[in-house]
């Protein structure tokens, strides 16, 4: 049996047991990392060494990212200032050539000038051949009076077809009004007729289903046991007409089956035109209401378009009403033929016109032209001395600025050593300056690496 005190003793030796694992797999772990933080650091001081040509470039990184910026906008000033050194070179050749035409053209403008004027006093002269203000009353007049027969022929067109419509549509509503009382009259008779059919059918249906009563099995086999002068048990009748007559019986059957199903089918039609009427009586009123309306509208239309009519100044120049569309088609014709022989005319005079507002314009650009060219000589020769001198200024900036990307780029030798990067460089500053900043700041990120690693190792040392 094991005791208390050897259970206890158990105890404490599992529990031991238990520590000294846990210390070891703690001691392994903390080997685990020490390794881990010495080859880390390894790595980050051979990639150290392997980039050391960068920590010029990274130590100092805010100083050339400056002088990168300002190398940028001192390339792009010198590149302005040199396409504007060459622009203000053309401008001078330009003036200097300028100077010369305006003196050969102003010996030639004379002579045209003078042939210009004659020119001009012949236009002028074939122009006043034309009557141009009796032209221009004449032309006003027609076209009056093809407005006045345009307002005319609408008025009466709008005036005679609206009476039209107004005819139409009275005619219509009569239709209409013949419709609706034949089919009130068809419906009156339906419905009177309907009590009558409906008796009619009752009485069928009694008749019928009396009969079928009689025809019945039960009723047949009844038949059988009477006898003559015997009471029967149903009636109490000592006659039994009916004893022997099944033959005529059935056939009466079928004559009454015959007679409901025509009675049923007669007042189904009736129902049926009963519907029917009341169907077209009620699309009647309905279309004779909306016709109403419509004739409202075109009798305020019409006294409207037949004031308008008699208002118009042709009202009582025009012939009777048959005559009136061919008479206003005559007089529109007449109108346009005097019309197009006014288009002629104006046309001729409108070419004698044009002639003589160019000979006139060419004798003013002439005479502009002649003064243009007598100050031509004096402003070419002051364009081309301040050509010269704007070109001369541009020359002395253009000189400046390459002078201080010369030095801005000699600075930034100091981090990138030979001047090969420069081609690199100056084929994409933006792209140039993003490479370097990328690569100072991973020589900056590896060492503040490793140089924490370092720390790390050697508080483990200390442990």
């Amino acid at each position: 049996a094991i005791t208390p005190s050897h259970a206890g003793a158990a105890n404490a030796h599992s529990a031991a047991a238990n520590d000294l694992t846990a210390a070891n797999a703690a001691a392994n772990d903390a080997a685990g990392k020490l390794a881990a933080n010495r080859g880390a650091h390894q790595e980050t001081g051979a990639w150290l060494d392997g980039h050391r040509h960068l920590e010029p470039l990274a130590v100092q990184w805010p100083r050339w990212d400056k002088l990168f910026v300002q190398a940028g906008k001192d390339a792009e000033r010198e590149r302005s200032l040199s396409s504007e050194l060459v622009q203000a070179g053309a401008a001078l050749a330009s003036a200097r050539t300028g100077e010369q035409a305006a003196t050969v053209a102003l010996a030639e403008s004379g002579a045209r000038l003078q042939a210009l004027e004659t020119a001009r006093q012949q236009a002028i002269a074939a122009l006043t051949a034309f009557n141009v203000r009796g032209l221009r009353a004449e032309r006003q007049k027609l076209e009056q009076r093809r407005d006045s027969l345009a307002a005319g022929e609408k008025a009466w067109s709008e005036f005679d077809a609206t009476r039209i419509r107004l005819q139409q549509a009275a005619a219509r509503a009569g239709e209409l009004a013949a419709a609706t009382s034949a089919a009130q009259a068809l419906l009156a008779k339906a419905t009177a007729d309907a009590a009558a059919i409906d008796a009619a059918r009752a009485q069928a249906e009694r008749s019928h289903h009396a009969a079928q009563l009689a025809c019945a099995g039960s009723v047949e086999d009844l038949r059988t046991t009477l006898e003559d002068g015997e009471p029967c048990p149903v009636c109490g009748s000592a006659d039994h007409p009916y004893q022997n007559q099944d033959a005529s019986l059935r056939a009466m059957l079928a004559s009454l089956d015959a007679e409901v199903v025509r009675c049923r089918a007669v007042a189904a039609e009736n129902l049926s035109v009963q519907g029917a009427q009341r169907a077209i009586v009620a699309a009647s009123e309905q279309q004779m209401a909306v016709c109403s309306r419509d004739q409202q509208a075109l009798e305020s239309a019409l006294e409207k378009f037949q004031a308008a009519w008699a208002a118009s100044p042709l009202a009582a120049e025009v012939p009777e009403t048959a005559e009136r569309s061919e008479w206003f088609a005559t007089q529109m014709e007449t109108t346009r033929a005097r019309s197009r022989e006014l288009d002629t005319q104006e046309q001729a005079e409108r070419t004698s016109a044009e002639a003589r507002d160019k000979a006139q314009a060419a004798c003013d650009l002439g005479a502009a032209e002649r003064g243009r060219l007598q100050e031509a000589a004096s402003a070419a020769r002051m364009l081309a001395a301040q050509a010269s001198a704007d070109h001369a200024s541009l020359a002395e900036r253009h000189a400046h600025a390459s002078a201080s990307l010369a030095a801005v780029l000699d600075d930034l030798g100091g981090a990138l050593g030979t001047s090969q990067w420069r081609d690199a460089w100056l084929k994409d500053p933006a792209g140039f300056r993003a490479q370097r900043a990328g690569e100072a700041g991973q020589w900056n990120t590896q060492a503040a690496s490793h140089a924490a690693l370092a720390a790390s190792l050697a508080t483990q040392g200390v442990e």
